[in-house]
Formats: C-alpha cells, structure tokens, sequence
C-alpha cells in the first residue's frame, strides 16, 4: 500500500490522491481583513484597569518575575510579564502598539484556523471558519483592551500546536502548549484535543499512547511549576489567599454560565432582545459585510469548492470526524468556564471558539452559496448587535469599557495640564471628587498610573491622610466634580491655578486630610497650625475646624492644649457633630482617631446611639472599611446587634464579590 500522506504536505481529494488546487489569494485572506474590520473601531480604546498593573510590572522589569509568585494565582510569564515590557519600552502613553500588537495575534489566529480547516476539509470550510472566528462578537474587546493579550496569544500558541500536530511535529506541538499554557491557564482544556487529533482525523500509523503520555508530562511539570495550581489542588478547587477569588468549584454557576457561554458562542446577545443596536457600528457592519460577500462569492465560484463534499486518501477526513475535532476543541474549555470560573465574561469564550467556528465552517460549506452567505451575513450581523451589550460595569464589553476609558483620558490631559513634568521622586496626595465614579479613584490609587503617565516609578500616589514621614517631595492637590486637577501649596495654602475657589468644599476636604496626614507622621502642630488659619466659607465651618484641630491634640496625648482649645470654641448641634464625624472619620486614616474625634465633636465615645449614627452615615455614603470599623466598634459595647451584624455579613459577601488582582492601600467605594 502507498504511503499516506502527512496533512502538512497538502490534502487530495475525492479519493483520487489529487492534492487540493490552491485557493484564490483573496479567498485565503479574506476572514483575516474582515477580522481587521471589525477590529478597528477599538483602536480608539485607551488603556485601562489591569492594563495599568501590568505595566507597572514592565516598569521595573526584573528577570525574577519570569519565575512563579507564590503571592499570585495567575502565572502568565509571556502574555504579562514580557507583552507589557515590550510595550512600555514601545510607548507605555501610547495604547496604539498595544491594539496593533493585538490585531497582529489576532490576524495570526484568523489565517491559522483558517489554514487548518482547509487542509482538512477543503477551501470552502476553512474560509467559512476564519469568517465565523472573525465575525464573533466577543472578539473585538481582545484588541481594544491590551490585556487581551492574554487570549490571544493563548489562542494563536493552541492554534499553532494544533497545525504541528496535524502535521506530525509532535515536539513543535508540545512547545506551542507550552507557551500556550504561559498565557493562559484556559489552554490546558486544549491538551485532550491535541494531544488526540491526528487519531481523531484518521492518520495512521498513529502512536495515542505516546502523545498522551508526552502531552500529560508536559501538563504534570506546568502544573508542579505553577503557584496558583498547587493553591487550587490544596484549597479543594478555591482560589483564595492573596490573590481573588477568581476561581471556585462550590461558588460557581454553572448552568447559567454554560448558556450565556453557548449565546455567546452563537453570537446571541445574553442581555437578550432589548440590547440596544450599536449604531455607530453601522458602517463597519457595512464593510464587513462587503467583504464577506465577496469571499463567499470567491471561494464558492472556486471550482474546486466541490472537493469539501466528499472524503479522500491522503489527509481529507470525514464530516463526523472532523465534527468530533471540533467538539473536542470547544466542549472541554466551555465546560472548564462555566464550572470554575466565578466571574463569567464573554471574552473568555473566544478560546471555545476555535472549536465552534471549524464546526460552522465545515457546516456552511456544505450548502449552496446563497444559503451559507445568508447565514454568514446573518452571523456577522449578530455578533455586531452583541457589541452593543451592558453587562454592568463588572463585566467588560465595548459598551462599558467606554465611559471609564473616556473618563481616564480626560484625567490624564488635566494632571499633564495642571503637573508637566513630574520628574524627581515624589509623593502626590490627592482628594478626588468624582461622583459616583470608581474608575478614575481606581487608577490614580490602587493601579498608579501617575507612574506611567510620567514614566517616573518614583511617584507614589496616595489619599492625603496616609501621608508618610519625610516625602521627598509633596505635591498636594484635588480632582474636582468636573474632572480638572486643582494644586493646593502645602506650606502657603494658596491654589493653583489662581482661580480656584479656595471657599470650596474640596477645597476644604483635602487639606483636612492633608492635616489629618500630618499628624500621623509626627507634624501634629502642622497639622493644628492648618486647620486654624485655613479659610472657612462660614462659622460653622470654623467651628469644626477648631474641633478637629483639638481632635488630633487628643490623639497625641495633648489633653490640656486640646481642652484650652475647646474651651473657646462653639458647640456643635450632636447631628452636625454626627455628620462632620461620618465625613471625617470616612476616610481611610493611618491610625485609629475615632474616640478624640467623637470626643472633641461632644460625642462621647461610650455613646452607642452615637457610635451607631455615625456606622450608618458611613455605610451610606459606601466606605466599607470605616463601616466594619464602626460596626466593630459597636459590637463591642452592644454584642450581637442585630444591624452591625447584619452590615457585617453584608460587606464580608461584598469582599468576597469584589475583584482585586493588586493591594489596595486605602478604603475605596463599593
């Protein structure tokens, strides 16, 4: 009997041994222009959330951080650690590299699974994949957001193992599951699938043992080597410790994660019908559309487009065997989704898509031209519509990525505006005024992006009352409601710009803070000397000043001067006092100052109706930390209150719920 031919050297067809005619160049490129299509609206996207904490990382790159973190559960040493120091030595101002890099794994993904489908099952099903990979709808987010990265270089390392092993180069084939393990711990559902697919397609001779046994290895030493691996197989499948929560056998949930997983799959919107229609995506949806017409109306003129409908000797297989590669490549990492995953998001199945777009391909090519373009454009147009989906600002899609994206920008051009330069080491204390807006408190203080935006790893920035003993320099300032960045000079008081109101309530805030800050790094007379002579729009106002000034004495021990001080001071109405105590004692502080600041407002600290007033006004305005503080603070006087218990339990579910990939150093909204 004649040798078989390896898929790598080209298939034939119908049986004859003929291999396939090559296909028109534009058919071959087509689903990689379409990818870029739809792809090109995110290049407007900025950097964002852990975009931010990986390049800090690259910032002060060290070859240590290639080797596993016990402190992390994540250990993706090529798609973090070395991406993002090849961008920040790019530009780390300059999001463009990062969408261009993207598009580029993305480009690499698109024509890979493309050239493996072909070989499989002919021209027709190996364009029809590419396309439908493309066309997905959670795709796009991948090379808007740089973190993407992540997936994709996941993706393009399966994809290339999967070509190596089809093309019997088992060892190539280990090394891309290898690197593709070091992007992303997803691509361990793949191993099954590649370890087994050239027996799947019916090469022979084929040694299965020998491929399990090598791929098994393979994951045994990645496993051993990987911190986060050997935290999950101790903890019984709960992720925990110092890294969130990410990851939970008993807390996931699973029936609703695999159907929003098989939606997204379909490109179905999973906010269901009433998601709105992107319209600014119109003319994308034009284009992309006009390319897919084309290369349907290419490859299905291609006369050779025939040959996908039967079987042959040297490398095509069967429609039920190339269905089982295709759920081979999408059930396993589908599963492993919906059943670990806590926190579900649609671009985390864009991995299973390599298994469903093989699978409509070899679908669509098998129907005429006009039915498969029809279901194609139909596809196409569905996976524009997902682009329009609000799953909350927890879950990033365009949608919401957009208003902290545009937010962020505005932040950066007025710190440029208001701080030039920052080039020496420098500790900026900021007030930020924001309302109801997390993102930009996010980034200025628990991913510093003033480090980035300056390319100074010396800048550390933080809220006002954590300032530290002896900074090297001190910049202190406030981002007001409207976003711009106003300076306060530390030793005269005065406002920068000019114009800035120094009668304002933010004004006001942030140098309490900076006094606050003071005092506990060992400047309470600073600190005293501030709050005294600072203006005060009203009397009342300079009431509470005075108060809090005797406040920090009291916290040092200086009971007389703090008295002396009261005693020439106005009394407070107790639901002022109560509101200044909620509003003071809400920020995140260095040490523990609640009983002299109750005291010194005229609140005994022994007070539980007081303690208990100022719990809820802090729970209210969302400061967990001081919540559970005050909440303690009352259970000890009143053990098992009903509502400090209730609040508890509430804010430990809270904690549980909220993701952080880094320290947070001070209290922040829920």
């Amino acid at each position: 009997m004649p040798r078989r031919a390896k898929l790598g050297r080209g298939p034939t067809a119908q049986g004859r041994g003929v291999p396939w005619p090559p296909a028109p160049p534009w058919a071959l490129i087509a689903p990689a222009v379409l990818a870029l299509v739809l792809v090109l609206p995110t290049f407007s996207f900025t950097y964002l959330f852990d975009d931010y904490d990986f390049l800090g990382r690259a910032q002060s790159f060290q070859l240590s951080q290639l080797t596993p973190d016990p402190g992390t559960l994540f250990y993706r040493p090529l798609s973090r650690e070395i991406y993002f120091r090849v961008l920040y030595l790019l530009d780390p101002n300059q999001p463009f590299w990062g969408h261009l890099a993207n598009t580029i794994l993305l480009v690499a993904a698109v024509l890979l699974l493309s050239s493996i489908t072909r070989k499989l099952a002919g021209p027709r099903a190996g364009y029809a994949a590419g396309a439908a990979f493309a066309a997905l709808g959670a795709l796009p987010i991948l090379v808007g957001w740089a973190s993407g990265s992540q997936d994709l270089l996941a993706i393009v390392f399966v994809l290339a193992a999967l070509a190596a092993q089809l093309s019997n180069r088992p060892v190539v084939a280990m090394l891309g599951m290898a690197c593709a393990l070091l992007s992303k711990e997803t691509a361990v559902a793949f191993v099954p699938a590649i370890a087994i697919a050239r027996w799947v397609v019916g090469e022979r001779p084929y040694k299965v043992r020998t491929s399990l046994i090598g791929f098994g290895l393979l994951v045994a030493a990645w496993g051993a080597a990987h911190p986060g691996i050997r935290l999950l197989l101790s903890s019984g499948l709960e992720s925990g410790g110092p890294s969130a929560a990410y990851l939970t056998w008993s807390g996931a949930d699973r029936w609703a994660s695999l159907v929003k997983g098989v939606a997204t799959l379909g490109n179905l919107p999973i906010s269901g019908a009433g998601t709105p229609w992107p319209g600014e995506r119109n003319s994308t949806l034009a284009l992309a559309a006009a390319v897919v017409l084309m290369g349907s109306w290419t490859i299905w003129r291609f006369r050779a487009g025939s040959l996908d409908r039967g079987t042959a000797q040297g490398g095509i297989t069967s429609a039920p065997r190339l269905v089982a590669l295709s759920l081979l490549l999408a059930i396993p990492p589908l599963l492993l989704i919906s059943l670990l995953v806590r926190y579900w998001q649609p671009y985390y199945l864009s991995l299973a898509a390599i298994g469903t777009s093989m699978l409509l391909g070899v679908g669509l090519a098998r129907l005429p031209a006009l039915p498969a373009a029809a279901l194609a454009l139909g596809f196409l147009a569905l996976g524009i519509w997902c682009r329009g989906m609000d799953l909350g600002p927890g879950i990033p899609t365009e949608r919401t990525v957009r208003p902290p994206m545009e937010r962020l920008r505005r932040a950066e051009a007025e710190f440029r505006k208001r701080f030039p330069r920052i080039d020496s080491p420098a500790h900026v204390y900021l007030s930020v005024f924001v309302p109801e807006d997390k993102a930009v408190s996010m980034h200025l203080f628990r991913f510093q992006v003033l480090r980035i935006w300056y390319r100074n790893h010396s800048i550390d920035t933080m809220h006002p009352e954590w300032r530290r003993p002896d900074p090297p320099e001190e910049r202190l300032a406030w981002v007001a409601p409207d976003m711009s960045v106003h300076e306060i000079d530390p030793r005269t008081l005065e406002t920068r710009p000019a114009l800035a109101d120094s009668g304002s309530y933010e004004y006001g805030a942030t140098l309490r803070a900076y006094a606050q800050g003071l005092a506990a790094s060992g400047h309470t007379d600073r600190a005293v000397e501030i709050l005294l002579r600072m203006p005060a729009p009203d009397p009342l106002v300079a009431v509470v000043h005075r108060r809090l000034a005797a406040a920090l004495l009291l916290a040092d021990g200086r009971e007389p001067e703090a008295a002396k001080l009261l005693r020439t001071t106005p009394p407070l109405d107790r639901e002022d006092a109560l509101d200044v105590a909620g509003m003071f004692l809400s920020n995140p502080a260095r040490r523990d100052i609640d009983a002299p600041v109750l005291a010194a407002l005229g609140l005994a600290p022994a007070d539980t109706a007081a303690v208990r007033g100022v719990m809820r006004k802090v729970a209210l305005t969302g400061r967990r930390e001081a919540t559970i503080r005050f909440a303690h603070r009352l259970l000890a006087m009143m053990p098992g209150d009903w509502e400090a218990e209730a609040l508890l339990r509430w804010l430990r579910q809270g904690a549980e719920a909220k993701r952080v990939t880094v320290p947070v150093v001070a209290d922040s909204l829920w």
